[in-house]
């Protein structure tokens, strides 16, 4: 990262160069113009570096997590898969085994996803494939509209559950403070 801020600043540094007003040639201060310009263009680039600096030591982690848990009280519901696109990008899908889906029912939670997203407003996506017993595959889809701010962990847990004579997923937000 350190270097990448010191190819910036020397590209910075040499455009002010070229693009530094040159007094016409024969005056005799123009060498000494030319260095006060050159002495104030570095002062100001060296400020701007040291800001960057300490914007990158004291950068805040900003991340999502994403998970799964089955509280159907029907334990013959189980989870066939799980696609979720975070603002039409997709972020995770994942196909559930018989194993994991014991796991599910018996309290287990899953892990669809970690990482750091972009602070602001975020439309995540779940569409997700269910099945009762032996049945045909049924298709479910959620939307979960929330906010990310800089230095915060959110952390979303997604729910099957039966409502009336429906599956569906639930979600339910949690906000942590990146110390």
């Amino acid at each position: 990262m350190k270097i990448l801020i010191a190819l910036a600043g020397v590209i910075i540094f040499f455009n002010s160069i070229a693009l530094a007003e040159v007094p016409p040639p024969g005056r005799r201060d123009s060498a000494r113009h030319l260095i006060i310009q050159l002495n104030n263009n570095y002062n100001f680039l060296n400020k701007e570096l040291k800001k960057l600096e300490e914007d990158i030591k004291v950068f805040p982690r900003t991340t999502l997590h994403l998970s799964a848990v089955n509280k159907a009280v029907n334990s013959d519901i189980k989870l066939l898969s799980i696609e979720a696109q975070d603002n039409d990008r997709l972020i995770e899908s994942h196909i559930y085994s018989a194993l994991e889906n014991e796991a599910l029912a018996a309290g287990g939670r899953q892990q669809l996803y970690q990482g750091e997203v972009r602070e602001g407003s975020h439309v995540l996506k779940v569409t997700y494939y269910w099945t009762e017993e032996d049945g045909p595959p049924q298709k479910g889809e959620t939307y979960i509209t929330f906010s990310m701010s800089k230095g915060m962990t959110y952390s979303i847990e997604l729910s099957l559950t039966e409502k009336e004579d429906n599956v569906v997923l639930d979600s339910s937000q949690f906000e942590f403070i990146n110390r």
